[in-house]
């Protein structure tokens, strides 16, 4: 049974962000595409990518626990996550697109964190086959959607 997905963030180290950088497009260049990250996620219930450039950790996970966090007031019934570990100060808008197979797509704009400041979008792209997320530019700080 596919679940909407909530949004993670969690900030850890600082460091120069990339002059001149307004969006940065991971899109579906990254781990979370392939079909061992998609058994992973059926199997255990969590997959996880690392990326250099920009310096962050993106985990689909379908316990918020899985994502580091304990907090009795958001069901693990109803929701999957979207866990995001920034190496980096990221100033810039941040997109990168998550396989079906994880999620249904489905619209949703301005989603609040579960814990943190910064929103985030999801929107269904190519034919329904992945789903787009994008956080807006943010300055430093701790989030958890």
């Amino acid at each position: 049974m596919k679940r909407l997905a909530a949004l993670l963030l969690v900030v850890s180290l600082v460091a120069v962000p990339a002059a001149g950088q307004t969006m940065t497009t991971i899109d579906a260049d990254h781990e979370l595409t392939t079909d061992a990250a998609k058994a992973s996620f059926e199997q255990d219930g969590v997959a996880t990518t690392s990326l250099t450039a920009p310096d962050v950790t993106i985990t689909i996970a379908s316990e918020l626990s899985q994502c580091g966090v304990e907090d009795w007031t958001v069901s693990d019934v109803r929701n999957d996550f979207v866990c995001l570990e920034y190496g980096e100060e990221v100033d810039r808008t941040l997109r990168f697109f998550v396989p079906n197979e994880y999620w249904h797509p489905y619209v949703r704009e301005t989603v609040d964190p579960v814990h943190g400041d910064v929103t985030a979008s999801f929107d269904p792209v190519e034919d329904s086959e992945y789903t787009a997320v994008e956080l807006p530019r943010r300055t430093r700080g701790n989030m958890r959607h």
